[in-house]
């Protein structure tokens, strides 16, 4: 039995990256802000921690990992599968008017199981950001109508695999290398609907990104009381700045008329560039927190992050891009942790979660800042004889504003995950 389950879980694992092909992918509903730097950044968290403000820094739990910090799978205590779903509601207005916007893909898979006692690794993927965005209008110039859209697809995703390490009973340390790679591809169309005698243009301009990104950690425990279940947590992490390997092909293109199928029929060619750019420059990033805990019953946390994004660079421009910050405040309670999973019981040891999170956003647009606020709400259901978890996350938040004809988003995140746990490298004794 226990050898069926451990081959299941390698097949659930690798079923996840043979079957992934891009979390990426153009979405109905992608927001416009998506066309600026590496696209609409994903959070680098798996569900329970997202239900807590996006709070992971200081976490180091025993049967679910977190992946923001890598020194908490020093304290792994079960092999852990974990994958999830993220479906987004919500609203974009302007000053015009506003639409409904809506879309579901696949957060994340994930492999993590403890080596030793004071050795964890893990192994993953998800995605780094989603570059898929659609604006379009039409504008009546009181000769010719014509039709604009400004689009774009792809993103980055991320392969990782990462190591924590306890030295001692109160230090752990941890490293992370995370392979990025994608594609994002931006289009600008404008067509004469009314005349065959316009020319109409397409541009295109996509750019093929790849390397490695190494992600430091540690974490420090205090212990407050002499039983060792209640203890300050200091956590930090340490994203290395990182150049990477681009490849890149622009060209435009001018038409007079469309195909059978929908494809241009060239008059000529405008412009066509393919080149490379080694130092394709992603900035660092680092974060740190405190957390207080009671083992088992409860813990509430603070974190904050900072990105320079003001040193990104694209070909040699910056984009208008500005250095990031996020606070995450947030908490967990099990109300009755010895309880049984009997009757009324079993929801005294469910895991509930809240918290909140402001984020000053890398986008700073016609000199107003784009920032981004929300309110947090998660539980953990416990399966019936086993250690594995059914977790939960909602998300009920605000980005940018209607000011200088810039775009106000309000969003419900809603996230579904599982945790499949099992014991692996244990040494069973028979009597």
């Amino acid at each position: 039995m226990i050898i069926r389950l451990r081959l299941t879980f390698v097949l659930l694992f690798f079923g996840s990256l043979l079957s992934f092909n891009g979390f990426s992918q153009v979405i109905p509903g992608g927001t416009a802000y998506a066309r600026f730097g590496l696209g609409d950044l994903t959070p680098s968290t798996f569900t329970m921690q997202r239900g807590m403000g996006d709070l992971g820094i200081v976490l180091a739990d025993g049967t679910v990992p977190s992946l923001l910090n890598p020194a908490s799978l020093a304290r792994l205590r079960l092999t852990a599968y974990d994958f999830a779903v993220n479906s987004q509601i919500g609203t974009a207005r302007n000053s015009e008017g506003s639409l409904f916007k809506q879309n579901t893909n696949f957060a994340y898979g994930a492999l993590s199981f403890p080596l030793t006692k004071f050795w964890g690794f893990s192994a993953g993927l998800l995605p780094y950001s989603n570059a898929s965005y659609a604006v379009t209008s039409t504008t009546d110039t009181g000769l010719a109508p014509y039709f604009s859209r400004f689009s774009g697809n792809g993103g980055l995703n991320q392969a990782y695999i990462a190591n924590g390490f306890s030295l001692g009973r109160n230090m752990s340390i941890g490293v992370k290398a995370t392979y990025l790679f994608g594609s994002i591809t931006q289009q600008q169309y404008i067509f004469f609907p009314d005349t065959t005698f316009a020319l109409n243009t397409l541009i295109s301009d996509g750019v093929n990104l790849r390397q490695m990104l190494i992600t430091g950690g540690a974490q420090y425990r205090i212990f407050t009381s002499k039983s060792k279940d209640r203890f300050l947590t200091l956590g930090a992490f340490y994203d290395l700045p990182l150049s990477l390997n681009a490849d890149r092909s622009l060209f435009g293109i001018r038409f007079r008329n469309l195909s059978s199928t929908g494809v241009p029929l060239v008059s000529d060619t405008i412009v066509k560039v393919q080149n490379s750019d080694p130092d394709y420059r992603l900035p660092s990033r680092f974060g740190f927190g405190i957390g207080y805990e009671k083992e088992g019953n409860w813990l509430v946390g603070a974190e904050m992050r900072m990105q320079n994004w003001a040193d990104f660079r694209s070909f040699g421009f910056s984009d208008s891009l500005r250095n990031s910050f996020q606070l995450s405040l947030g908490g967990q309670w099990i109300p009755n942790p010895s309880a049984t999973m009997k009757g009324w019981n079993y929801f005294k040891l469910v895991r509930y979660r809240a918290g909140f999170r402001y984020h000053e956003t890398y986008l700073q647009l016609r000199e107003t800042p784009i920032n981004e606020w929300a309110f947090s709400f998660g539980m953990s259901l416990p399966i019936r004889k086993s250690f594995s978890q059914i977790h939960f996350a909602a998300e009920y938040g605000q980005r940018g504003t209607t000011s200088n004809s810039l775009i106000q988003e309000n969003f419900l995140r809603l996230t579904l995950g599982f945790t499949l746990n099992d014991l692996w490298f244990v040494q069973r004794k028979y009597d």
